[in-house]
């Protein structure tokens, strides 16, 4: 399931793609990955609590390890637009790869909580790669789906609709409102 633009090389996209699956073997052959243990609504809710540590990309790789998911940061191949990639590998283990093609913490944490939103809604589809281009609007429903988690994970909707920053668009309306939810 590819989510990209018309303009992403399907070429650079599948040899990206190659140094994920390389990387997720050497991994499964080396590491002690626990049997997957199914994600919930409240995991992630709670995981996003971690974005006000901003170490906490050095880190995520463990704790999504404890819990059976893989997670790797392979370097964005330029014009490839592949911001991340999830599939549940020959063990049952969900795969996430991030490709930090955008050097930013909001863009880091979006991809990051959708690919675990396709975990959490799309276990059983998985067994084919949903390889995302998050700069490409999408009508998919999967797609949808994961977005409107991650979002929600991230900021809930009824917090979003009333806070001043939205109207004001002010920095320091930001940092208030993101220290008032911990994000």
């Amino acid at each position: 399931l590819f989510r990209k633009s018309s303009s992403s090389n399907t070429s650079l996209i599948n040899s990206w793609l190659s140094f994920v699956y390389e990387k997720e073997q050497f991994i499964s052959s080396v590491a002690n990955v626990p049997v997957y243990s199914p994600l919930t609504i409240d995991f992630l809710k709670e995981f996003t609590k971690n974005s006000i540590n901003e170490k906490f990309p050095i880190y995520a790789p463990k704790v999504l390890l404890d819990m059976g998911v893989i997670l790797i940061y392979e370097e964005a191949i330029p014009t490839a637009k592949v911001d991340g990639v999830v599939y549940v590998n020959s063990y049952g283990n969900p795969v996430i790869a991030l490709s930090l093609r955008f050097n930013r913490i909001d863009n880091y944490w979006f991809t990051l909580m959708h690919e675990l939103s396709h975990v959490l809604l799309h276990y059983d589809l998985l067994g084919s790669p949903i390889i995302d281009d998050l700069e490409n609007e999408s009508e998919d429903l999967v797609e949808a789906q994961a977005d409107r988690m991650a979002l929600d994970s991230l900021i809930p909707r009824s917090m979003w609709r009333g806070c001043e920053v939205k109207n004001s668009l002010q920095e320091k309306d930001l940092f208030s409102f993101s220290k008032e939810i911990g994000i």
